[in-house]
């Protein structure tokens, strides 16, 4: 056997022990150690070893192969410290997010995220609230991509959460039951911190919205309401935008018929004009 070969065979041999100890070691601690090493390494491309610069590649690698036998290991990992090396993977050495979305560390941590969302569905935030939300850099991406992934592979779990909003919002027609629903709302946005409640806020009179966000406020819940008016009028701006556009449209569409019709007075049904001798 020659040299080559035999470093091809040392080399699958080692392939295959390192996939042995991915498969058979707690999958919590390899998903976390190999995303701080794709944190770690990421940053640093004009490293002086070769063998660091390919640091990345290797964890990335390595999490691909994890992620197909996932449902597999899916009962034994802790889905909230996964979230958490995810979060901290997003972010540089300072403390700030640094996302290249077309870089291969990310679409690695989107495709785990989408297939720990499909396991654990709505119980997802609680893993969530209970890591990532309490992590001193808040977070940008995770919340929304989760929502997203959520809306996504279960749409019916947004039409149960809208009915259970609107069920809430009913309560606070009444006296007797606007402190309680003021409680059940709290609880449904702590449960589902990417779910917007925008729409229904809005719709309700100024008053009530104020007391609303006091009311939430005093559960833990803080909703900016000049966040809310914001929104409202921009809303309202695009609407009234969009109305200009249909309307210089319908200007442009009467003005054409006008002249098409003047053009048939004049010139008849032809598009040349007719002879005087005719």
């Amino acid at each position: 056997m020659c040299i080559r070969d035999r470093g091809e065979a040392m080399c699958k041999s080692f392939n295959s022990a390192v996939s042995k100890l991915l498969c058979n070691s707690d999958p919590t601690k390899v998903f976390t150690v190999l995303l701080k090493i794709l944190k770690k390494y990421k940053d640093s491309p004009d490293s002086d070893s070769k063998s660091l610069q390919k640091l990345p590649s290797l964890a990335i690698n390595c999490l691909k192969r994890l992620i197909r036998t996932l449902e597999a290991l899916l009962p034994a990992i802790r889905t909230s410290d996964v979230l958490l090396a995810m979060h901290e993977c997003l972010l540089d050495s300072s403390g700030i997010f640094s996302l290249n979305p077309d870089g291969a560390g990310v679409k690695i941590i989107k495709n785990l995220l989408i297939e720990l969302v499909r396991s654990r569905k709505e119980a997802i935030w609680e893993d969530y609230n209970a890591s990532v939300k309490t992590h001193t850099s808040g977070d940008i991406y995770l919340s929304r991509w989760i929502g997203a992934t959520l809306k996504s592979l279960f749409p019916k779990g947004k039409e149960r959460l809208n009915e259970q909003l609107k069920e809430i919002f009913l309560g606070f027609r009444s006296k007797e039951t606007i402190e309680e629903s003021i409680e059940k709302l709290s609880e449904l946005i702590k449960a589902n911190p990417g779910f917007s409640v925008d729409e229904y806020l809005a719709s309700c009179s100024s008053r009530l919205r104020q007391f609303i966000v006091d009311g939430l406020k005093r559960h833990g819940v803080d909703i900016s309401l000049k966040n809310e008016e914001e929104k409202k009028k921009e809303s309202k701006d695009a609407i009234q935008l969009e109305g200009e556009q249909v309307e210089r449209s319908l200007s442009a569409s009467d003005v054409m018929a006008k002249i098409n019709k003047y053009k048939e007075q004049v010139y008849g049904n032809t598009n040349k004009p007719q002879s005087d001798n005719s």
